[in-house]
Formats: C-alpha cells, sequence, structure tokens
C-alpha cells in the first residue's frame, strides 16, 4: 500500500499556504490525480487536477480538469467524479446542497466504488452525452468553522477494496492504445508558489550548513 503521510502533511502546508494567494476570507487547494487503472497510462503522471475553493465557512467550489495531453475522441471528457469527507456534515448534506451543470446527479452515503480505488462518500456523475471539461460544481452545508476547515474535510481516503485516494474521476472518451475510457484517482497536494519557495529556503540552508562544516 502507499504511503500517506506526505501526501496529507503537504496537503495541510499547501491548504495553510493558500491563504496569502487568495482573497481574504477564501481559501484553495489543490491535488492532482496521479494513478490510473489501465496498464497503457501507468501511475506516477499527473493526469486531471482537483482545485477547491472556499470563500465562505461552509461551502467548497470544485473544478476537475485533465492535464495530461489525451488523445482525445468527439466526446471526450468527465463522465463521474468522487470524493471523501471527513466533517461532522456527513449525514445532513443532502442533494439540495450541490449546485451541479445541467445533466449531472449527486450521489450520497453509503459510499459507492470507483474502479480500482475504493469507494468514496459522495459521487457526482452523468451520462456519456453530459461529460464536462472542466467539471465545476458548487457543495454547501458542510460546516467548519472557517474556510480552512471546510477544505481539511476532504483530505479523507476512500474506503473498500483498492488503492485508497482522496478523489477519483471517470474520464472516457481518448485513445490509450486499446482503452478509450479509465478511472484515475490521487491524494498529491499541487505546492503553492509559498510552498516551493519555502523548500528550495530550507534547501539553501542545508546547502549552506553543509558547505561550513566542509570549509
Amino acid at each position: 500500500m502507499k504511503a500517506i503521510q506526505f501526501p496529507c502533511a503537504l496537503a495541510a502546508l499547501s491548504v495553510v499556504a493558500a491563504f496569502s494567494s487568495v482573497p481574504a476570507q477564501a481559501v484553495s487547494t489543490s491535488y492532482y490525480l496521479d494513478q490510473s487503472n489501465i496498464s497503457s497510462l501507468p501511475g506516477g503522471t499527473s493526469y486531471l487536477k482537483v482545485d477547491i475553493t472556499s470563500t465562505v465557512a461552509g461551502t467548497a467550489s470544485f473544478s476537475v480538469t485533465p492535464v495530461y495531453a489525451f488523445t482525445q475522441l468527439s466526446n471526450f471528457g468527465i463522465q463521474a467524479f468522487g470524493f471523501n469527507f471527513s466533517g461532522a456534515n456527513l449525514s445532513a448534506i443532502t442533494t439540495g446542497d450541490f449546485s451541479l451543470p445541467s445533466g449531472w446527479t449527486a450521489g450520497l452515503p453509503p459510499p459507492s466504488a470507483m474502479d480500482g480505488f475504493g469507494k468514496y462518500d459522495f459521487t457526482v456523475q452523468t451520462t456519456g452525452s453530459g461529460r464536462l471539461n472542466p467539471l465545476t460544481f458548487t457543495v454547501t452545508g458542510l460546516g467548519g468553522a472557517t474556510s480552512a476547515d471546510t477544505l481539511g474535510y476532504f483530505a479523507k481516503l476512500s474506503s473498500g477494496g483498492g488503492t485508497h485516494e482522496f478523489f477519483a474521476v471517470h474520464l472516457a472518451d481518448f485513445q490509450s492504445g486499446s482503452d478509450t475510457s479509465a478511472y484515475f484517482a490521487g491524494s498529491a497536494p499541487v505546492p503553492e508558489p509559498e510552498t516551493y519557495a519555502m523548500l528550495l529556503a530550507g534547501l539553501g540552508l542545508v546547502g549552506f550548513a553543509a558547505r561550513r562544516k566542509r570549509d
């Protein structure tokens, strides 16, 4: 099983760093989906990106976008998206709390399976004709004293069999060998620019200390 300590720690750091990159009272965080359930697209590549923003505590807006150079066919797009939720309001959230694109529906607990990546507390899905690129939607009634609390509730691994991740997507109508659809999942936070700066500063200090020790 893949170690999860580093993604979870980096997820928290990414949310904190995001405070300085969005308007006051708003928080955002992003994740890469870098796992696939088909052999023609092996794990370790960033295939999709999930951006989540909260401008008011208890509300979150999602944007799910393919970032890999897929060979797209005529009806390429996202057909389903699954996410987990650790907040106390889990059982109180209803379909009325979802603002979805036309033709999309919300699936509530009990968790639903996303092929190869476990079960997810909530799913949003459509039929083939309603696929989107990107997929954007908003959920209210999530709870949390602050926007940061609200976003932190999504850093929860899936349950059941398969590889456990924070998010999963069913993407369809692309060509990869003989495959034309697949499930993608991931929990890898996208570091904010401030996070990169902190990492580089830390590496610089390590290098400086090593040079002084040699001297």
